[in-house]
């Protein structure tokens, strides 16, 4: 059993709206897939791009 998006949208009372965004190849640790999430952490997310290369390096994988 794990926690969902919807558990913490009414344990939290955040509104969680949007469409699922899910990149492939992410889990193949290379240059190309490092640097494409790196981008989309940095535009979604709205951090600096050193904040953003920091949470792939560290998370290594399709989680942030």
């Amino acid at each position: 059993m794990s926690i969902t998006l919807e558990d913490v949208s009414m344990l939290l009372h955040i509104p969680v709206v949007g469409k699922v965004v899910a990149v492939e190849n992410l889990s193949r640790y290379i240059e190309e897939s490092r640097m494409e999430a790196i981008k989309i952490v940095f535009n979604l997310f709205g951090v600096g791009i050193d904040e953003a290369k920091e949470e792939v390096n560290y998370t290594r994988g399709l989680m942030v």
